[in-house]
């Protein structure tokens, strides 16, 4: 999934970042600098949802276990209602 392979840079930008001649390119030195920050401390990469934020597994799981809840509440209030009405005729 591209959100994890954008995860997977930050390993390898601490040797290109010092690598990176600082006389000519400090822009370059600090551009790689801010976005290794950004893998490693800021927020995820990822397709952005208006409401949930970047889209990651996390979301995705959250988003199922919400999803089974609301199932299980639903079928639950469906049987409730069906056998209590089935009950009294």
């Amino acid at each position: 999934m591209q959100t994890q392979t954008l995860q997977v840079v930050s390993k390898y930008l601490v040797p290109i970042i010092q690598s990176i001649a600082s006389n000519n390119s400090l822009w370059i030195k600090f551009k790689y600098d801010d976005w290794f920050n950004r893998l490693s401390f800021g927020q995820k990469y990822g397709p952005n949802l208006t409401l949930v934020g970047a889209l990651t597994y996390q979301t995705i799981v959250n988003i199922i276990i919400i999803y089974i809840g609301f199932l299980i509440y639903i079928l639950d209030h469906f049987h409730n209602v069906y056998f209590h009405n089935y009950n009294q005729y």
